[in-house]
């Protein structure tokens, strides 16, 4: 595969349904913010980034979402393909010295790529005990349960550089999992689970992000 070194590929595995419809809706509309997410967490303390990559390389090598890349111009169905090793470098910033527009770049959804780059972990240093971590990713690798669960281990080890990580599972055995699923007991138990659910319920608002948000100390 194109831009990919064989010899570093773990696995090559179909997308589950959720993920089919992420994508498709990526290709239709790539500028769109709809999968495109985003958490900060403001940091009051000193923040040593060289310690921080060092824990965000265990974590990544404890993940396979974050070794995952995907692929689906000029082949009949799309794939994900799992990494063995994967280099994703802290990006550091001054928001002292760079320019003033930086963290609406961050905000872009343009600023992740799901064929190189589907999630991307950055500091703006805003003074030597103010710090943001910006950690930008797109949903068909992660949900908000799973992100809480990253950033809260992705400290742990920042913290305790010697902890231990909880196990995960692969995407291998999660997809593999998916597959052995009875859909028809599955679409027993949704329609029975909706039937007492609410009606003509009105969607959640669009907001603006703002930089108002609790600081976490280190």
């Amino acid at each position: 595969m194109s831009g990919i070194d064989k010899s570093n590929v773990s696995a090559i595995l179909p997308l589950l349904p959720l993920q089919e419809g992420m994508l498709f809706h990526h290709i239709a509309e790539p500028d769109s913010q709809l999968y495109f997410e985003q958490i900060r967490l403001n940091i009051s303390g000193v923040l040593d980034t060289r310690t921080l990559q060092s824990a965000w390389d265990k974590v990544v090598m404890n993940n396979d979402a974050l070794r995952t890349v995907f692929r689906w111009k000029g082949i009949d169905n799309p794939v994900q393909v799992v990494l063995k090793k994967r280099e994703l470098n802290v990006d550091v910033y001054d928001s002292t010295l760079d320019h003033p527009s930086l963290l609406s770049t961050l905000r872009s959804p343009n600023n992740i790529c799901l064929e190189s780059t589907p999630i991307q972990l950055s500091v703006l240093k805003h003074s030597e005990s103010s710090y943001t971590i910006i950690l930008c990713f797109h949903h068909i690798i992660l949900d908000g349960w799973s992100s809480a669960l990253l950033l809260k281990s992705l400290l742990d080890v920042y913290k305790t550089p010697d902890a231990t990580m909880p196990l995960t599972a692969s995407t291998s055995e999660i997809v593999e999992g998916w597959k052995k699923t009875d859909s028809d007991k599955a679409t027993t138990w949704w329609r029975e689970a909706v039937t007492s659910a609410e009606v003509n319920r009105p969607l959640p608002r669009s907001t603006e992000l703002t930089d108002e948000s609790k600081a976490v100390q280190i």
